[in-house]
């Protein structure tokens, strides 16, 4: 039987290759035209602990890695019991071990699901293949054959993957993937109906959150990174220090966060278009050089990718937890904008978006992601940067008069800008308050004028950028913009949305599993529609007062413990909304968004 939406779970120790697994699987997936969304959590450890990987494939589109797990694949005991609790009924369980020798009521005799495969993944490993860290591709062998995944996308993979690690590396994989495989046609009873479809086309592209922040900003004119590694953005970094060379820009690695927004800001005040990404610890540390970008009016994107907090925290887990820093973080008082992409896909848009803002208004843009997005990969169109059109980053030298104004006192707050070379557009810049010429200036006058310049900047800038995202049923609009952004179904009249029982809010990540939880209510007859800005600050008031007032019961959701942006909300509509806050490190599941709208439902 095929199955048109299915949940793989992948568990093991760290270093036992469940990442490595994962991500072969998703690629192989997608080859096979099959649409997938994934998410793992690992520790921050190099050893001990557990790694895991969840993959949902649909043959439509998919928006959040699903719930509870149709297939387990368990490196140990201890993975096995980890993810027990996870599994839906008659799951499939595929876990190393010895099949003449294993004591399955002793060992399986709480096991809920269905079939169980046990595998002698680690002894074909290390009799066969010589290496028994290969048991993950092994795994991946048994894994395909029972599925009924074409071994000619996995053999190509691993000649991919392997390649930088020469012939005999690529050699000893492939052999590990062809003795799983072979293990399953010959000593495997198929006992389980789950096989996948076959689906005509030429497979999909496979992104990350982190590789899509990555390519929208070269897409958008990026030429310069300043950074510093630190997890869950390095992977930003990464692919930008390969990327960037080949476009003529550079990757500039400093010795701390500081440093590295400090080297943005050069870069962006001789012209360039430049960024940084971080997390939640180095935020902290830019918080001043935000201020001096939004005083001295020069362009900057910061990405944080945000990690469970405070101090160190939780490295490699997820959480929504820095909005606060962003939106009010620093001394004084300056714009700026806080955007947050919902997906995958988004996340490359928002950053070419963020780049334009940063450019046109002369304001530090700050995008919040997470862990759960960052290291999230999804099935995307193959054409999708094909059709995207690049930035023009070539900037001619403007000639400005005698007596340039740098800070010129204009009703949109926007000064006009020169760059080193321009003629005629030598001016002083300074992080302290300053005259209109740059000069600085301590006169109460001119500081009452200067903040208000600033400040109107934002006054209309939702109106142009601050487009939502509305879910009602299975249907998505993206209100204030023409398209729907490349997801499937579209609401028949904007204002289905914005009227009924139960209205979620949210930002971010969440968006996919909120999307899916209100669908699942509305067929459960529960009224129920949700609404997450791409920009929160400056706040889209014109279409969240709106939705607030056309619903009887307002739910925010999102990753963290205090509600932060539901604070946020409340403090700008004098509301009192219910919440739904995960702070766990793990991202929230439809069902768990669908149980907190029925006990709302239950007393609208």
């Amino acid at each position: 039987m095929n199955r048109n939406d299915f949940v793989m779970g992948i568990s093991g120790d760290a270093g036992e290759g469940v990442l490595l697994y994962g991500d072969l699987m998703t690629r192989i997936a997608a080859r096979a035209n099959l649409h997938i969304s994934s998410t793992q959590t690992f520790p921050a450890e190099v050893r001990g602990g557990q790694s895991y990987v969840q993959i949902r494939f649909g043959v439509d589109s998919v928006f959040n890695p699903g719930d509870k797990l149709d297939v387990l694949i368990a490196f140990s005991n201890l993975a096995y019991h980890w993810c027990k609790g996870m599994i839906s009924s008659g799951a499939i369980l595929i876990i190393d071990g010895e099949p003449e020798t294993v004591d399955r009521a002793a060992r399986f005799g709480d096991w809920k699901g269905g079939p169980i495969y046990v595998v002698p993944m680690t002894r074909i490993a290390g009799e066969e293949i010589g290496e028994k860290r290969a048991k993950n591709i092994v795994a991946l062998g048994v894994t395909c054959a029972l599925l009924g995944f074409p071994a000619d996308h996995a053999e190509d993979l691993i000649r991919r993957q392997f390649k930088q690690k020469g012939e005999k590396v690529i050699a000893s994989n492939l052999a590990a993937y062809t003795a799983g495989r072979t293990y399953a046609e010959q000593h495997i009873e198929k006992r389980d109906t789950l096989t996948i479809p076959e689906i005509d086309g030429d497979g999909h592209m496979v992104m990350s959150g982190n590789d899509a922040i990555a390519l929208g900003a070269l897409y958008a004119g990026c030429r310069f990174y300043g950074g510093y590694p630190i997890t869950p953005a390095t992977e930003i970094m990464q692919l930008l220090a390969d990327e960037l060379p080949l476009v003529g820009g550079t990757m500039y690695q400093a010795e701390d966060e500081i440093a590295s927004l400090a080297a943005v800001l050069g870069a962006s005040f001789s012209g360039v278009r430049a960024m940084t990404a971080t997390s939640g610890p180095g935020l902290s540390l830019m918080s001043e050089l935000l201020g001096l970008s939004a005083m001295a009016e020069i362009p900057v994107v910061v990405v944080d990718v945000q990690r469970g907090g405070p101090s160190t925290g939780l490295p490699t887990k997820t959480e929504q937890s820095d909005l606060n820093m962003a939106v009010y973080g620093g001394h004084g008082e300056f714009p700026r904008v806080v955007m947050a992409p919902i997906s995958i896909r988004d996340c490359f848009n928002v950053m070419r978006r963020a780049f334009e803002i940063a450019e046109f208004y002369q304001v530090p843009v700050i995008v919040l992601s997470e862990q759960g997005l960052g290291h999230r990969r999804a099935t995307l169109p193959r054409r999708m940067l094909e059709q995207t059109p690049k930035a023009d980053v070539v900037r001619p030298l403007k000639q400005w008069r005698d007596g340039y104004a740098r800070y010129a006192f204009t009703e949109s707050g926007i000064s006009p800008r020169s760059i080193p070379g321009d003629p005629g557009g030598a001016h002083v810049i300074t992080g302290l308050e300053h005259w209109d010429f740059g000069g600085p200036s301590h006169e109460p006058e001119n500081r009452v004028e200067m903040v208000r310049k600033r400040f109107r900047k934002l006054r209309n800038l939702d109106r142009k950028y601050g487009g939502v995202f509305a879910f009602k049923g299975a249907g998505i609009l993206q209100r204030h913009h023409a398209t729907t952004d490349g997801e499937a179904g579209r609401l028949s009249s904007v204002e289905e949305a914005f009227r009924g029982d139960i209205g979620i809010i949210g930002w971010g990540a969440t968006a996919g599993v909120v999307r899916e939880a209100v669908a699942r209510a509305e067929r459960r007859g529960i009224s129920a529609a949700a609404i997450f800005p791409r920009m929160i600050l400056p706040h889209n008031d014109m279409t969240i007062r709106p939705f607030i007032e056309g619903h009887k019961s307002i739910l925010v959701v999102e990753e963290n413990f205090t509600g932060q942006y539901a604070k946020f909300l409340a403090h700008h509509y004098s509301i009192r909304p219910a919440k739904l806050n995960k702070y766990d490190g793990l991202p929230f599941t439809p069902d768990q968004v669908l149980s907190k709208i029925e006990e709302l439902a239950d007393h609208v």
